[in-house]
């Protein structure tokens, strides 16, 4: 599935992240949520990964994955770095 919100800092809202964490198989959220942050030019800065994802690094079950795929950064994964992350990350949420 995939959750995009107008504003970094609405994905850490506890509206959004209550209903990101219900969209979450309950099996899931019993064992592990797996989220993929991919941002943007902007948001691949780890300041603005830190507010969007805040709500969701509090919780005790939550991985959060970074994939940083901009120009910004200094080494863009290869498509199979991509493909990678995101297979190991099955019954993930993305944003």
């Amino acid at each position: 599935m995939i959750v995009c919100a107008g504003r970094g800092r609405s994905m850490s809202l506890k509206p959004i992240v209550e209903t990101v964490i219900d969209l979450v198989p309950q099996k899931v959220r019993e064992k592990e949520i797996r989220l993929v942050y991919l941002g943007t030019a902007t948001y691949d800065k780890d300041d603005a990964f830190q507010t969007q994802t805040k709500g969701y690094s509090e919780l005790p079950n939550c991985r959060i994955t970074k994939l940083d795929v901009s120009e910004a950064v200094n080494e863009i994964p290869t498509e199979s770095e991509i493909r990678k992350t995101i297979h190991k990350s099955r019954h993930t949420s993305f944003w």
